[in-house]
């Protein structure tokens, strides 16, 4: 049973990328050894996979080679294409459903972050969709255009978030363009509508736009997928859950190590001058080799966190030098980078979670009451009580992916770090809580954000501060101005 688990996940997931043309036609899959590591699968279940696909048409086996794609959607049968949104359906709507509460908040946020150049590169690349019933330029335009704008956040993840969701989603509209009719002849023209919103600031507009796209487009591949069924007498299994996978989820075990201890440093498991735990203990701990616990432990003194003693061990040992320790280390930089910019991503995008699930927080209100007055905030508690109210789903699971960025925090936490700001960040949460025992649900959404406003800034303030000069470019919009909601009746024009 625990095979075929992961024999399907691993099938379900290649081909999804075939079809969808990640994987276009004759380009050539990862070696056997890779497709091992990176789904923690075994030689076996990958040749097994290898050798139905091949079956099924859609790579070809040589060897010492590795498979290449051989599939081509121009081949690909009706009843191909319908087995496919049939299987799938209901996981492509799960992610647009996570993509219709987040995506536009980011995308209305960046009427205060564009620029006029922006603006006038985003027109020339409208400019030159002249036939915009072209499959392959509606796909690319949608895609390069969405792009562009989410790059002005300087947030990988974002970019991450998006492209990996989309191309998860673009199938029906590489192949079924009524899916997608309210752009039917006027793409360049809505585009062009939505420009002229960015040039005037017009964040309403922008916020609509997307996110009634996106409820058209779940409507329409219901709909398409309830008259293929109609049609015919199809018994087809679902596909597996869509999961995003961003690029810290396939770290280095030895960093997953070194991040872990530090975060017990933070937390006072392991005081100053404390001793920590035998090689061999720690080996048997976190199930990793002694070169791996060795390695982490040399960090731990590259940056002046402990200082290893022949014959006695590992001391811990705050100084002063803990600060300068994050401008020599790489791995602290780039983990302070990515923890900036997931609460950018949190801050932007929790206030319309919230909102949609907030009937289900009330329950948690009298939890939330008793941490607040034992300050026990952190900048996790309430993404933490979103997620205990939140169903098995994909923005749960996106959600608990910045979650996991957010605990990363610990090493602000070593730092000294600005009273009032912190004293600040305190009175917002309180001030939320509040909003939530009156079932306010807009001034608890809008609160919520103001407290991770606040984090930013207190985290932001720091980093500057100790001269880590990566965070710079990321920036927040102008929350107040951000729209919790749609608009029930959408007007034509800007």
């Amino acid at each position: 049973m625990k095979g075929q688990t992961f024999y399907s996940s691993l099938y379900d997931s290649l081909t999804s990328l075939i079809i969808t043309r990640r994987l276009p036609y004759g380009s050539r899959l990862p070696s056997a050894k890779q497709l091992c590591s990176t789904y923690q699968v075994g030689i076996r279940t990958v040749q097994d996979v290898l050798r139905d696909m091949r079956d099924a048409g859609y790579i070809s086996l040589e060897a010492r080679k590795r498979a290449q794609v051989i599939w081509q959607p121009s081949q690909a049968h009706d009843e191909q294409t319908d087995f496919y949104i049939l299987h799938t359906h209901r996981q492509m709507i799960d992610v647009l459903e996570s993509m219709r509460l987040c995506l536009p908040p980011l995308c209305s946020g960046l009427c205060d972050l564009l620029q006029e150049k922006d603006i006038r590169h985003l027109y020339k690349m409208l400019s030159t969709l002249e036939d915009n019933k072209n499959l392959e330029k509606r796909r690319l335009l949608i895609r390069d255009f969405n792009v562009y704008l989410l790059q002005r956040y300087h947030n990988d993840m974002i970019l991450d978030l998006y492209l990996t969701t989309f191309s998860y989603i673009e199938y029906p509209l590489l192949y079924h363009t009524d899916l997608f009719s309210s752009y039917h002849g006027t793409l360049k023209h809505d585009y062009e509508q939505l420009l002229a919103a960015y040039t005037d600031k017009n964040c309403r507009f922008v916020y609509d736009f997307y996110y009634h796209t996106i409820c058209y487009t779940i409507q329409r591949i219901r709909e398409h997928a309830a008259q293929i069924q109609l049609c015919g007498n199809h018994c087809i299994p679902e596909a597996t859950p869509f999961f995003w996978q961003p690029k810290h989820s396939h770290d280095y075990v030895y960093t997953l190590v070194f991040r872990d201890l530090i975060r017990s440093i933070a937390c006072k498991t392991y005081a100053d001058q404390q001793l920590l735990p035998p090689i061999e203990q720690l080996s048997r701990t976190y199930q990793v080799s002694y070169a791996t616990i060795r390695k982490v432990l040399k960090q731990l003194n590259d940056i002046g966190l402990a200082k290893t003693y022949n014959g006695l061990g590992t001391r811990i040992q705050l100084n002063k030098g803990v600060a300068h320790a994050h401008l020599e280390d790489s791995t602290m930089i780039r983990d302070a980078v990515k923890f900036i910019g997931a609460v950018q991503f949190i801050t932007i995008t929790i206030g319309r979670c919230c909102l949609e699930y907030f009937d289900q927080l009330l329950v948690l209100s009298p939890v939330m009451e008793e941490r607040i007055k034992k300050r026990h905030y952190d900048g996790v508690g309430f993404l933490d009580a979103l997620l205990v109210i939140l169903p098995k789903a994909n923005l749960k699971q996106i959600l608990q992916e910045f979650r996991s960025i957010l605990s990363w925090g610990f090493y602000f936490t070593l730092l000294q770090l600005d009273e009032q700001l912190v004293d600040l960040y305190y009175k917002r949460c309180e001030e939320a809580v509040g909003f939530l025992v009156k079932r306010d649900a807009d001034g608890y959404c809008r609160c919520i954000q103001q407290v991770y406003m606040q984090l930013f800034h207190i985290i932001i303030h720091c980093a500057k501060r100790i001269g880590i000069r990566q965070c710079d470019a990321i920036q927040l919009p102008d929350i107040d101005s951000l729209p919790l909601q749609e608009t029930k009746n959408v007007c034509a024009n800007p």
